[in-house]
């Protein structure tokens, strides 16, 4: 689900990406304020595409970390590794 989900939403930031980028090499910019919003907003895509990969890499790291792990002393198995590890984290989700 996740995966299907990060697609979409990265494809999408990409493609506001690419039509602002495009835009910007049209000339659309009427003057120099215009040029630097526009800068932002794709710096801004750039950093949000950012962490959406670095959250899904997070989150096949775990999933594979999951897949390994094994119960260790003194865990009575109650719950799912996933919880408990993130529990110990902090990671209230």
């Amino acid at each position: 689900m996740m995966d299907i989900f990060a697609s979409v939403l990265r494809d999408k930031i990409r493609k506001d990406m690419n039509d602002y980028t495009d835009d910007m090499a049209n000339g659309v910019c009427g003057d120099f304020a215009a040029y630097q919003k526009l800068c932002g907003v794709i710096q801004g895509l750039a950093l949000a595409e950012r962490h959406l990969l670095d959250l899904v890499e997070a989150q096949q790291k775990d999933e594979d970390d999951d897949e390994r792990s094994t119960f260790t002393a003194g865990d009575s198995g109650a719950g799912s590794n996933s919880t408990n590890r993130k529990a110990r984290r902090g990671n209230p989700y």
